[in-house]
């Protein structure tokens, strides 16, 4: 790559791509940027529990705006789709471990093609978990009030 930051990316969307990447390839790097990306996303997660327990505690000391529960209910939604994207990288890991461990063809093509659906969804996950985040932004600017359609 020309451009390569030599910091590491704290987008989870990019970090979901680049693990989705060496998944497909095997690369044996995998389990270091699976744990990494896990690092991160737990990151993520907690910062935005922290900023949605934030946003819970001045709904209650104070009237809030619709955006201000709009971001809220983003949060707590971005926090599930996150949750549900780390649930399927373990379940790929073990699958991984499945396919490296079975000797049967029959068996190992099953796997793989199991694999190849769980990398799908897994790629959805992460454009839905972009879309969010856009969306989130956008009423954290004020930009939009309107619905989300994922």
């Amino acid at each position: 790559m020309l451009f390569q930051s030599t910091s590491p990316s704290h987008s989870v969307h990019a970090n979901v791509q680049s693990v989705l990447h060496l998944m497909k390839h095997h690369q044996p790097q995998l389990h270091e940027r699976v744990s990494l990306l896990h690092r991160s996303v737990g990151a993520a997660r907690k910062s935005l529990r922290k900023k949605a327990s934030s946003s819970i505690l001045q709904r209650h000391n104070s009237e809030s705006s619709e955006s201000e529960q709009s971001l809220s209910s983003l949060s707590d939604l971005l926090l599930a789709l996150q949750d549900e994207l780390g649930q399927m990288s373990f379940e790929h890991l073990e699958l991984m471990q499945q396919i490296d461990g079975t000797h049967d063809h029959k068996n190992r093509q099953d796997l793989k093609n199991e694999l190849e659906r769980l990398v799908t969804k897994m790629e959805e996950k992460g454009a839905q978990i972009t879309k969010l985040r856009k969306h989130q932004q956008m009423v954290s600017d004020g930009l939009c009030l309107g619905v989300l359609y994922l």
